[in-house]
């Protein structure tokens, strides 16, 4: 069982990562843009939108970030 003060901190870390993360993600940092298109893509942190998600993973991939294509393949084995 956790103690108040370590859910505490470890809530504050999350939400501090995740403004990092959006901050970087406003930047166009490609591995923050593979990251949001993952949230979407899944749903998490963010309402599900797997068009978006998948844009945003194609965008990952135009910026140079190459492990988005994994990422985007994997999606879009999912899809119907």
């Amino acid at each position: 069982m956790m103690h108040g003060c370590r859910v505490r901190y470890w809530i504050l870390s999350i939400v501090k990562g995740f403004e990092l993360l959006q901050a970087a993600f406003d930047k166009k940092a490609p591995y923050a843009v593979a990251s949001f298109g993952v949230f979407y893509f899944d749903g998490e942190f963010v309402e599900k939108d797997e068009k978006r998600g998948i844009q945003l993973l194609r965008e990952a991939v135009s910026l140079g970030y190459l492990s988005a294509q994994r990422l985007l393949d994997e999606r879009l084995r999912l899809l119907p």
